[in-house]
């Protein structure tokens, strides 16, 4: 857009420039400021900035780099008078200057946007769509800052959740986006169970439904229900706490098989791709060597006489880990199991190292169960985990890995334990043998929000969740 300022240029003291607080630009690249001090330096101030009278104030509309260089200088700021003083005018105007700036931090961007946008609508009203005598719409912002309409929801969006400091603080826009992806799912899964519960209570769900529980057959139950039922049964099985905190309420000798996925004490985030989709815990090997011998500890305590273990474990920690799980009082035949994640290959050096795509676990033994199946392979061949099953989670699990394990170890109303279950995989494989088995089963997270995840997959159920897998594999 070419902009007709006029041609007179004028000079004052900067202190006599008024800034207003609410300029969109807020970030300031500090590199290229000095190299415009330095350019002003030899040259001076070769492009005039833009003001506007406001009494006898003069106000920046844009330049405020060059304003900021002047001051720096000690030198007086060049500028042009804009006589036009509409407010929608000179929005446009400081608008279409900022986001024409390569250097503009994605945040100001997206501010920049959100305010232009907001002071147009409540200049002009709300719309839908259409020119500014039926109100002003997301599409008329996008057509001034030559936008798509979807790149600019998208910018809206990011500029209300600029307000939390994980997305404030986020290297760059894609990881913004990332961030703000799940804290939108963290939202509506704990939405979806909230109104679950109410079903489960006997409360009237929030007023924002929209009737999506009918069904055509008046005596059959609505979806809604179907979940709240499901909730009611599960809800019980998940418990939120530690470990130490909720292992306390069952007495000794109590599971006959326990699946375990502590921390590796192997830095998992610095070797994993980033994801700032996903939520991080920790994974340093001081926190987990502190931590790891009072866990196994507890868990023999709770296990029967005549028990199975399976822990999930970083094959670098081999030696530390099997010496550890012996001297708690399980037997091994330090021969651990593979867990062969077909299609994974997960390494962020792919010119370096390549990828992984096993986890080792171990097999661990309390007096004398017998094995279920036996002869059964050291080496366990399932798909990877698909994106969207991780989720919020990091390192869930495929869930036919603990399917495989469960039926290794498990008969029929065996008491079984996943006491940091994460993404809540554990139960949906134990949940497949229901009708064979009746395992009896407890999962214990100690972070609300993958308790929440676990939730949301049993109730989603193995079916579901397979049937999702293979869209994503189809690229449906």
């Amino acid at each position: 857009m070419e902009l007709d300022f006029g041609q007179k240029v004028y000079t004052t003291e900067t202190e006599k420039i008024v800034v207003l607080e609410d300029r969109q630009r807020k970030v300031f690249n500090k590199e290229k400021m000095v190299q415009l001090v330095e350019a002003m330096k030899e040259v001076g101030q070769l492009s005039p900035g833009l003001c506007r009278m406001d009494g006898d104030k003069v106000t920046l509309i844009f330049g405020e780099r060059r304003l900021r260089a002047c001051v720096m200088l000690g030198i007086p700021f060049k500028y042009i008078l804009k006589e036009e003083t509409h407010p929608y005018t000179l929005a446009r105007i400081e608008f279409l200057e900022n986001v024409a700036r390569e250097d503009l931090d994605y945040r100001d961007e997206a501010k920049a946007i959100e305010k232009f946008h907001r002071m147009s609508q409540e200049l002009f009203g709300d719309s839908c769509a259409g020119p500014h005598s039926e109100g002003h719409s997301i599409r008329d912002t996008a057509k001034v800052a030559d936008m798509s309409p979807t790149k600019v929801h998208e910018e809206l969006e990011l500029a209300k959740f600029l307000e939390v400091p994980e997305v404030a603080n986020a290297k760059d826009r894609t990881t913004a986006r990332k961030v703000i992806k799940r804290l939108k799912e963290e939202y509506h899964t704990e939405k979806a169970l909230e109104e679950a519960r109410a079903r489960v209570n006997g409360c009237e769900p929030p007023s924002d439904q929209s009737g999506d529980d009918t069904t055509e057959n008046a005596g059959s139950k609505s979806s809604a229900d179907i979940v709240a039922d499901k909730l009611s049964f599960f809800d019980p099985l998940v418990l939120c706490g530690t470990l130490e905190e909720r292992l306390a309420e069952f007495p000794d000798g109590h599971f006959n098989v326990v699946c375990f996925d502590p921390p590796w004490g192997v830095d998992f985030d610095s070797v994993k791709k980033e994801n700032p989709g996903q939520q991080c815990y920790d994974d340093s090997e001081e926190y987990v060597f502190a931590n790891i011998q009072k866990w196994l500890n507890l868990i023999y305590a709770k296990m029967s006489e005549n028990s199975h273990l399976y822990m999930f474990f970083g094959i670098t920690r081999y030696d530390r880990i099997y010496s550890l799980v012996e001297s708690i009082g399980f037997q091994t035949n330090k021969m651990p199991l593979i867990w062969h994640k077909q299609g994974a290959h997960v390494t962020r050096n792919p010119d370096v190292w390549p990828g992984r795509a096993y986890e080792p676990i171990v097999y661990a033994r309390k007096g004398n169960k017998n094995l279920c199946r036996k002869g059964a392979p050291d080496v366990i061949m399932t798909q990877a985990p698909w994106p969207s099953l991780k989720s919020i989670h990091p390192s869930a699990k495929h869930p036919d890995v603990y399917l495989e394990l469960l039926k290794r170890s498990c008969m029929p109303g065996d008491k079984i334990l996943d006491p940091m279950c994460g993404s809540g995989m554990f139960g949906v494989a134990a949940e497949i043998m229901r009708v064979t088995h009746q395992l009896d089963w407890r999962m214990i997270e100690k972070e609300q929000a993958f308790v929440n995840l676990a939730l949301k997959n049993l109730i989603t159920g193995y079916s579901g969740l397979t049937k999702r897998e293979d869209m994503e594999r189809k690229g449906e």
